[in-house]
């Protein structure tokens, strides 16, 4: 895990350290630059390095071209920026006459493009509007160490007002910021191996379903026949898989409640990426909460200028919905590319997309039905949103069963699809509604628990020497450390 390495600990303290005094809005740039230069150096090799700045310097040239031909300048920098980023990640699969393969790896890399297109794509929209551009600012956009990484995506205007207000953390936003990263290396260290060992168990069961002394397999033979045992295992595997979303949420959102952490006691403000998403009623809903800034890119950049682009071509209100189904499917095809240009991630974009267009179909369909009166009213009902928040959650984990079964080396299940194959979920459905409640007041109850009532330099301190301890622990396990999932993107 990046943040529990001794070289990102220091990189850190140093910087806090260094800005927790006042200085000039140029002074701290320089400072912010350079800790994210010294970054660079510590996560990337030399080539990768060339590769980065040649790859930055691309999109520098296209946006100040772009502030002074518009679109004309965009357009074809846009093209080249693309190219470069889809030939990049995958150097590893074309018959290339130079090896690009050692240098595809670049950390970062999709979040860099994020933030390259997103100032482009404005500067060419709006060239009087969007605030100018000079290359060390560019550069600092892109490359600040503590977004670098998986976000967050601060857009430019954003980011220039958090540079021009910065001010030294006071000791009550030390506290929640100690706190935040608190919070961050507990999930990383405690969280996530309950997590691991819960799925490692359930993985256990669907080979040998025993509990208890109870052979569940023999018990599900009896009770349906030669395929109870496959019903049995897929239940386990489902059930398994359900950890595998909650497992990304606390591997991801504790890297951002570290640089969130830091940000913060530095006098910067970081914007949030999660909002509980598995307090989300649906699967659009879901996908609102979950990595927050990079899902308000694909909206702004993707999803709505398809969507306006279809409705200008076919402007019938009737459409209107079909235009939004297809942009959203759209969209997530992008997002599977924009992950790692390669047939999987295609398909896992495709299948996302699919689900998220039975969503918004199943909602047009009620509303067309009972009215929007109607419609408003089942939604509010504690029933229905239950029903629907374990349909999404079930929709998510069946999609990893069958991802780790096609891709992950996991045994296909004995039984054919049919009636049975359906009671399989049964038991997942229990799973999921019950380990929802429990998430549910359980992330209730912990909201708040990592900034004490009373501000004082006392507890500043108790949350210092908490975070110390906890970055020995890490030391001292002789299991690895989970890596940041996010980063290889």
């Amino acid at each position: 895990m990046i943040f529990l390495e001794p070289s990102f600990l220091a990189l850190a303290v140093a910087f806090i350290a260094v800005t927790a005094w006042p200085m000039p809005e140029a002074w701290f740039r320089l400072v912010l630059g350079g800790f994210s230069l010294a970054f660079l150096a510590l996560c990337l090799g030399p080539a990768q390095i060339a590769l980065l700045g040649g790859f930055v310097a691309t999109g520098f040239v296209a946006t100040y071209l772009a502030r002074r031909q518009g679109w004309r300048a965009a357009g074809p920098g846009l093209v080249v920026i693309l190219a470069e980023f889809a030939l990049v990640k995958t150097a590893g699969l074309l018959p290339l006459p130079v090896d690009l393969a050692g240098a595809a790896g670049v950390l970062g890399l999709a979040y860099v493009l994020a933030r390259m297109v997103h100032l482009l794509v404005d500067t060419a929209s709006d060239p009087g509007g969007t605030p100018p551009v000079t290359a060390g600012r560019y550069l600092l956009f892109t490359l600040n160490f503590l977004t670098f990484l998986s976000g967050p995506l601060q857009r430019w205007p954003d980011h220039l007002a958090a540079m021009a207000d910065r001010q030294p953390a006071g000791e009550a936003a030390r506290l929640a910021a100690l706190g935040r990263i608190l919070l961050g290396y507990v999930k990383i260290l405690f969280a996530l191996p309950l997590c691991d060992a819960l799925h490692d168990w359930l993985v256990l069961q669907a080979t040998a379903p025993v509990i208890a002394g109870i052979d569940l397999g023999a018990l599900a033979a009896r009770l349906l026949g030669p395929e109870g045992p496959g019903v049995a295992a897929v239940s386990f595997h489902i059930m398994a898989a359900t950890i595998f979303p909650i497992r990304l949420y606390l591997n991801f959102s504790a890297y951002m409640d570290v640089v969130i952490g830091i940000g913060r006691l530095a006098g910067l403000r970081v914007p949030e990426n999660f909002d509980h998403p598995f307090r989300a009623d649906c699967l659009l809903d879901f996908w609102t909460r979950w990595h927050i800034t990079m899902s308000r890119w694909y909206q702004d950049y993707v999803f709505t200028p398809l969507v306006t682009a279809l409705h200008r071509r076919w402007p019938s209100p009737r459409a209107m919905e079909l235009q939004a189904m297809a942009g959203t499917f759209v969209t997530f095809l992008v997002v599977g590319l924009w992950h790692d240009v390669s047939l999987r991630f295609l398909a896992i974009g495709l299948l996302i997309g699919l689900g998220m267009i039975w969503n918004r179909g199943w909602r047009w369909g009620l509303r067309a039905a009972l009215g929007t009166g109607g419609w408003r009213r089942l939604k509010a009902r504690g029933w229905y949103r239950a029903v629907s928040a374990v349909s999404a959650y079930l929709f998510l984990s069946g999609f990893v069963a069958a991802f780790t079964w096609l891709y992950g080396g996991a045994p296909m299940p004995d039984i054919a699809p049919g009636p049975l194959a359906v009671l399989a979920l049964l038991p997942a459905a229990l799973w999921v509604l019950a380990g929802g409640l429990v998430w549910r007041a359980g992330s209730a109850w912990m909201d708040g628990r990592f900034v004490p009532r009373r501000v004082s330099p006392r507890a500043c301190f108790g949350f210092a020497v908490a975070i110390c301890a906890l970055v020995m622990v890490a030391a001292l396990k002789s299991e690895p450390i989970p890596e940041f999932i996010y980063a290889g993107f």
